[in-house]
């Protein structure tokens, strides 16, 4: 994707801000470096799993929610300054 935006002529973090999602320890290496978000995949799936046996168990697909809220992962300034992004 950073190459594709390169060979476009966009620059990242001047014409383009890229935020990515499910923080890969990689991300901090790209030139420039990805903001992402985190969110804890072990965490995710061990809930899943719960609310999975809890409702094959008979509970009210209803009463199975958790909001899980992620954490922002800042690598690059946001240096748009409000303009809106080219379309690539």
């Amino acid at each position: 994707m950073l190459s594709g935006l390169g060979s476009r002529g966009r620059r990242i973090g001047v014409d383009v801000d890229v935020v990515a999602y499910d923080d890969i320890n990689v991300s901090a290496y790209f030139t420039p470096p990805i903001t992402t978000f985190y969110q804890p995949i072990e965490v995710l799936g061990r809930t899943l799993g719960e609310f999975l046996l809890r409702r094959m168990a008979g509970e009210d697909a209803r009463t199975l929610k958790q909001v899980f809220r992620p954490r922002l992962i800042e690598r690059q300034p946001d240096s748009l300054g409000g303009r809106l992004p080219h379309s690539v």
